[in-house]
């Protein structure tokens, strides 16, 4: 089946297209391009995955085979559930990158888009860690030219994601050389959870913990988010977007996909420790947010926290509690990127992203106070937005695990409410101190009214995406409690 293969060439051609032809037609073609990727994405769902949530469609070539190295590629309900996500932000991000940029960022995004829909669709340990370490270098690039990120700032964000990856490829390398198909070691998906799943629990946690670091520092989890919120700030809004809306999920799904489904033995012994942390970022970041005046480094930790609370849906083994942290992904992800393009409005057409500096916004833009509040909502779990939909089946999980963790973590959403809140009526209401000449837009309006209708639609209608997370989060809870 080419399906797979072909979700990842529309991205790669994109780039390479874009790359080679004169930047008068880089406009043009990254609308084309993006239009493209959401209507095959579309009718791949329709023809294949409405009316049922356990199709798989796979695609498999050799590649090298003395090493046992297959192209594999499989679109699975949790796969598509982030291909869906990283096509729809991602067509998103690059409709909003404004018009004069350079014709590179625009194959960098492109190219960036294909590793991430390659790290998805790998079936392959190898392929997934090269898909893995290409996302990195599109938006290093973005970083290194086209942002006001400091040396130090980069460095911190390279040593971090590739300290975190040789972490991930030793503990593949490790399983790697347990497998034993055909006399041989062999990279196959299949093969290699075999294998881990038949180590000793000694050797089970170093993989868990050699795997897990990498995922960890992706999200960021705490104590490994220190590269964050600079990373955050001071790259230009389309790279916070792709680090925040998308490139966070590839640590969501790598726990999913492969270290659940290796190591589930070993999952009881580390459940609490891993909770513990979650709380600890989700208390922590939510209290920094709260005394934060840069706007757009109040969205870094907030984004935080809710990772924190994603984090906790996923160890609370729980079928509601993982559906919840896979349809939390896909709502963190809109509602992130919607508040990154206020973030960018009041940066670029208000003269200012600190909260002090604004104000009365809401009296010469009422339509665009409207979308902000809306996407506001969404953030803070207001019923019927996706992030209610979401937050309710993590929290239901994390109940049937433990009442106390449920209740430290739903603190979240009070100090949520408090820091959004504040920061909305500091930024839209009170006296005119924010340039009331300012202009915004129109694509910046569409994308926000696109954005804020997405939300609602999925707070009212989320069965389309909760059938398939409700799906992958069924057959992951057969395999860490079997029997179930």
């Amino acid at each position: 089946m080419m399906i797979p293969l072909l979700l990842l060439c529309i991205p790669l051609a994109s780039a390479i297209v874009i790359w080679s032809f004169p930047a008068a037609f880089t406009g043009i073609f990254s609308k084309l391009f993006a239009g493209t990727q959401i209507i095959s994405l579309l009718v791949i769902y329709v023809l294949h995955f409405y009316a049922s949530t356990t199709t798989e469609l796979q695609y498999d070539m050799m590649w090298f085979n003395a090493m046992g190295l297959h192209v594999s590629l499989l679109l699975s309900p949790l796969s598509m559930l982030f291909i869906i996500l990283t096509s729809l932000v991602g067509s998103i991000i690059v409709l909003s990158i404004p018009a004069t940029t350079s014709k590179h960022v625009y194959a960098l995004v492109f190219f960036m888009l294909f590793a991430l829909q390659g790290v998805f669709l790998a079936q392959d340990g190898l392929l997934f860690y090269i898909f893995w370490e290409l996302a990195l270098l599109p938006i290093y690039f973005i970083g290194l030219v086209w942002s006001d990120a400091t040396r130090a700032t980069l460095l911190k964000f390279f040593v971090y994601t590739v300290l975190g990856s040789l972490s991930m490829l030793l503990g593949l390398i490790y399983v790697y050389l347990h497998t034993d198909v055909a006399g041989a070691h062999a990279w196959n998906y299949n093969a290699m959870i075999q294998a881990a799943q038949a180590l000793q629990p000694q050797q089970q946690y170093f993989v868990f913990w050699s795997i897990f670091l990498a995922f960890a520092i992706k999200l960021p989890l705490f104590p490994f988010h220190s590269w964050q919120p600079a990373t955050y700030v001071e790259m230009p809004y389309y790279g916070t977007m792709l680090l925040s809306g998308i490139m966070l999920k590839m640590g969501v799904f790598g726990i999913i996909h492969w270290l659940f489904a290796m190591v589930p033995a070993a999952i009881p012994s580390v459940q609490q420790p891993v909770l513990i942390l979650a709380l600890i970022g989700i208390l922590y970041a939510s209290i920094i947010a709260i005394q934060q005046r840069d706007y757009k480094r109040l969205i870094a930790y907030a984004s935080m926290a809710h990772v924190g609370v994603i984090v906790c849906g996923l160890f609370s083994a729980h079928v509601q509690g993982i559906q919840g942290a896979l349809f939390q992904s896909v709502s963190h992800g809109l509602t992130v990127v919607g508040l990154l393009l206020v973030c960018d409005i009041l940066e670029h057409r208000f003269g200012s992203q600190t909260i002090s500096n604004l104000g009365g916004i809401r009296n010469t833009h009422p339509w665009f106070a409207v979308l902000f509040l809306c996407i506001t909502m969404g953030a803070v779990a207001l019923p019927l937005t996706s992030s209610f939909i979401g937050e309710f089946l993590i929290f239901n999980g994390l109940f049937s695990y433990s009442p106390l963790i449920m209740g430290l973590a739903g603190i979240s959403v009070i100090l949520g409410a408090v820091y959004m809140l504040r920061s909305y009526q500091g930024i839209m209401l009170g006296q005119h101190t924010a340039n009331t000449t300012a202009t915004i837009p129109k694509g910046h309006y569409i994308l926000l009214t696109v954005v804020m209708a997405l939300i609602i639609l999925l707070g009212l209608f989320p069965k389309p995406i909760n059938d398939l997370a409700a799906s992958a989060a069924t057959t992951l809870v057969h395999t860490l409690k079997p029997g179930i």
